[in-house]
């Protein structure tokens, strides 16, 4: 018997699902209202990454990865911060971030949209800035969706500033 190929849809037979992963049950929030971690059972057809092809280069260590990067997500969020993940594509998150108050983004609503690498954790994740308006809102975030974050490795940085192999979603939202 052969595996079928990998393809944007759908995971490898053996991956174990997001959900499996998860701590807490089904797709309830975390959290409540004011953030938290949810699991969807399909990624948007909007989501960046949602037609790239996607093959763990380490399979263990990559599910491995994603389910600390899970139990990090429903237990640390800040209010103001929401994360999805899907259970057809383990590599892809949603994020929306609320502008935090007193700031020139408060209340405003940030959407960004993160796909982990082949090589994750060992490499850092892709991040697509999902861009609502015409002008450059923030020297880091482009209107054609670049973040420029040392920790993505899109801009340069030294110490804590760059990926490595303990680094995690967590704080790149963040």
């Amino acid at each position: 018997s052969t595996t079928p190929p990998t393809t944007p849809a759908t995971a490898p037979p053996e991956s174990p699902s997001v959900e499996s992963l998860a701590v807490s049950s089904g797709t309830d929030l975390v959290k409540d209202g004011d953030g938290g971690f949810s699991i969807l059972d399909t990624a948007p057809n909007s989501h960046k990454f949602k037609l790239t092809m996607f093959q763990p280069t380490d399979p263990k260590l990559f599910f491995k990865t994603v389910r600390n990067e899970i139990k990090l997500l429903q237990s640390s969020l800040p209010s103001g911060i929401w994360v999805k993940g899907f259970e057809d594509r383990m590599d892809l998150f949603s994020v929306m971030i609320r502008g935090p108050e007193k700031t020139p983004y408060e209340d405003g609503l940030f959407f960004f949209d993160f796909q982990l690498s082949a090589d994750y954790p060992k490499a850092p994740p892709l991040c697509h800035y999902v861009s609502y308006c015409s002008d450059r809102l923030n020297p880091n975030l482009y209107e054609d969706g670049k973040v420029c974050v040392s920790l993505l490795g899109t801009w340069s940085g030294k110490g804590t500033e760059v990926w490595t192999v303990i680094s995690n979603l967590l704080q790149v939202i963040v």
